[in-house]
């Protein structure tokens, strides 16, 4: 029983992530990366980012889902988080931080 679970679970995981994103996180939002996304997620992070540049930020490439989903999951980073690529998920980031702002009158 244990064995079909873990080869679900397996097999869940690489039919959920279809794509990979290039993030750049600051201190802070390394700190936050656990409680706010899933821990494949926070696990790809730990694997991938690059050593701290001058600024603290690091660069990871995390798995993605669906770009909306993606876009969701990384905006509870607010300004801890960049996109680097790709486009399309980058361009999502930005609609929805254009219009957060318009919501708030600052446009």
């Amino acid at each position: 029983m244990a064995a079909h679970w873990a080869s679900y679970l397996a097999d869940f995981e690489a039919r959920r992530y279809t794509g990979t994103a290039t993030v750049r996180l600051s201190p802070h939002g390394l700190r936050r990366l656990p409680d706010n996304v899933p821990p494949e997620v926070a696990r790809a992070v730990d694997a991938t980012a690059t050593a701290a540049g001058d600024d603290g930020w690091v660069e990871a490439v995390i798995p993605t889902e669906s770009t909306a989903h993606s876009c969701g999951e990384l905006l509870r980073l607010g300004v801890d988080v960049e996109v680097v690529a790709p486009p399309e998920l980058r361009r999502a980031m930005a609609d929805n931080v254009r219009v957060l702002a318009r919501a708030y009158g600052l446009f």
